[in-house]
């Protein structure tokens, strides 16, 4: 267990070991996910790699199940659109 003290500016410095295990770096950045009082720190790199991962297992499962490489595409488009409104609405653009 290690204790981090946060700045006036709401910074912390993140111990190297901690840096080492989630392989990150000056400049990389992180996803934080809260879960109740909890935060949970993963590289963005490795949340990316997994998102890939996901897409890649769906389309497979989805192909499979029948649906044309066109409609599944169409999912993809209508999703992608979704979520890029969604975040232009949590950072308060529309």
């Amino acid at each position: 267990m290690k204790t981090v003290k946060i700045t006036s500016k709401g910074q912390m410095t993140l111990p190297k070991e901690f840096r080492d295990a989630l392989g990150v770096s000056e400049g990389d950045q992180l996803i934080l996910f809260r879960k109740g009082k909890q935060v949970i720190l993963q590289s963005a790199k490795e949340f990316q790699k997994r998102v890939e991962e996901l897409e890649r297992q769906f389309e497979k499962e989805a192909l499979e199940a029948g649906l044309t490489k066109e409609d599944y595409e169409s999912i993809q488009n209508d999703r992608s659109d979704y979520a890029e409104e969604y975040m232009n609405r949590l950072k308060g653009e529309e």
